[in-house]
């Protein structure tokens, strides 16, 4: 459990450096953060453990979580303030947020599941 909280933590950190290098503003804070990053993580998990692929591929639940975990965490970060607002105005990501969630999302699945060959 230890080394899987260190990993997590190391993953958080490149994650956030990560969403740096895709070139991000001034996000979201505080409990508005904490509460993005909480919503963001139960749907990815609602959503991964849905889906026929993963099932068929037998990826244990606890993968999908880490991944959950990169993503939710990833998109946290790389949210603009702006960004954020206008999801909550529209329901609907915009174009910026969906590059930024692609780009996460191929990472977080290179980390956790492990590089396609």
């Amino acid at each position: 459990m230890r080394t899987a909280t260190i990993f997590l933590a190391l993953l958080v950190t490149t994650v956030g450096c990560l969403a740096q290098d895709i070139g991000i503003g001034p996000g979201i804070t505080g409990q508005d953060l904490n509460d993005y990053v909480r919503v963001t993580k139960l749907t990815c998990e609602q959503q991964q453990h849905e889906s026929p692929i993963m099932k068929e591929a037998g990826i244990a639940p606890a993968k999908v979580s880490e991944y959950c975990d990169c993503y939710a965490a990833g998109i946290g970060a790389a949210t603009t303030k702006a960004e954020a607002v206008l999801l909550m105005r529209t329901r609907k990501r915009p174009p910026s947020l969906i590059e930024k969630s692609t780009t996460l999302g191929q990472f977080c699945a290179e980390q956790i599941f492990g590089a396609v060959k």
